[in-house]
């Protein structure tokens, strides 16, 4: 899945948690999907920035645990809201899982391929992202690089 693509897919996304938060009463519900719109956003900046693994990463883990909180809410329910067990073809909610489920697929391929978890590639992402920031050397490092990239 091309990163514009996917940006595009992580902005729909958390356009719908942000307009779910308006219309949210219990605050604790409203304060989560501000979280999943946030997580949401900032994975779809780091996918522009220089750094699409921690992207796909982040964006990918933000819909994962959005798709599992839907699915929590309709089918056991949250605490102080039960009116939505059962409300499965919600068109909102059924809109969000379907943009999630792409979102968390095409990061499960982005980071399985091309760009491939490792700890090396995420502290070079992480240092392009946030400069200065200081960031302890790999014990990695010192092996051979081919070890290195084989952790994720």
């Amino acid at each position: 899945m091309p990163r514009l693509a996917a940006v595009a897919l992580l902005l729909v996304a958390a356009g719908i948690h942000i307009y779910e938060y308006f219309g949210q009463d219990i605050t604790y519900l409203a304060v989560l999907f501000l979280v999943s719109a946030f997580g949401l956003l900032v994975g779809a900046g780091l996918l522009l920035a220089r750094a699409p693994r921690l992207g796909w990463l982040i964006g990918g883990l933000s819909a994962l645990l959005t798709f599992i909180a839907y699915a929590y809410s309709r089918g056991i329910g949250l605490p102080a809201d039960s009116s939505d067990i059962g409300n499965w073809l919600q068109p909102d909610g059924v809109a969000s899982l379907v943009v999630e489920l792409l979102v968390f697929a095409g990061a499960v391929w982005a980071l399985t391929g091309r760009y491939r978890v490792t700890v090396d590639h995420a502290r070079e992402e992480i240092k392009a992202t946030v400069p200065g920031l200081p960031i302890p050397e790999s014990p990695c490092s010192a092996q051979s690089p081919s070890r290195a990239s084989e952790i994720i």
